[in-house]
């Protein structure tokens, strides 16, 4: 049975393009011990830990507990994230004196009590904060993605690759708008009122005009 440990060992090996041979050798171990300690039968010592670091360039913490990643880069925690780069917006625009953001963060803070309702000034501003926790959102996702690409500028290149394909896939969909609450009524009625005009009826009286077009009744 396979240990967690020997798990990710396993990956390392799997990584780095190598048999369990070729990997052994390059610790100057056989092939029976590399095997042993990928099955759990053996456990790595500090001396075959610090061998290890440094041939294959593997992160101790990451092979050991898991933690980080592979060669030792930290992730990070994408809802974590999101919290604290709300709330750095939120302290930024409050600084620069909105007073709803100063406000909501006073309630947040404890100091006031929340709304009952949201004003048209709180949803104004919620509105640009979740612009904020979208992008947030995309760049934890995107630094974890490509936090172990081997090559830096590379990495750089496909991220921002990525983003560009993020926001220019974006659009605006109509449908979507709508759902949304996006009001439309204003040019609903401004295209009912254009056919209102060119077909105006007049109820009373016997001449009728429609489509602009004029006959008359005739009279029983």
């Amino acid at each position: 049975m396979i240990d967690s440990f020997g798990l990710r060992l396993s990956q390392l090996i799997s990584t780095r393009g190598l048999t369990q041979g070729e990997f052994a050798k390059g610790l100057g171990a056989s092939p029976a011990f590399i095997s042993d300690m990928i099955r759990g039968v053996k456990k790595p010592g500090a001396e075959f830990l610090s061998r290890l670091a440094d041939e294959y360039q593997v992160s101790i913490d990451w092979l050991l507990t898991g933690r980080g990643t592979l060669e030792g880069a930290t992730t990070i925690d994408g809802e974590w994230f999101r919290v604290v780069t709300l709330r750095v917006e939120l302290a930024r625009l409050a600084a620069d004196g909105n007073a709803e953001a100063m406000l909501l963060a006073d309630e947040l803070a404890g100091r006031k009590q929340p709304k009952p309702f949201a004003t048209p000034e709180r949803q104004a501003l919620l509105a640009s904060l979740t612009k904020i926790s979208e992008q947030s959102a995309l760049i934890s996702g995107l630094y974890n993605g490509f936090i172990t690409h081997p090559d830096a500028t590379m990495r750089a290149r496909e991220v921002l690759a990525a983003a560009l394909v993020h926001f220019q896939s974006n659009h605006a969909d109509p449908l979507a708008a709508m759902l949304a609450g996006v009001d439309i009524a204003p040019v609903i009625k401004k295209e009912k009122d254009k056919k209102t005009t060119t077909a105006k009826q007049k109820i009373k009286g016997t001449n009728h005009r429609i489509a602009a077009g004029d006959y008359h009744e005739g009279k029983e």
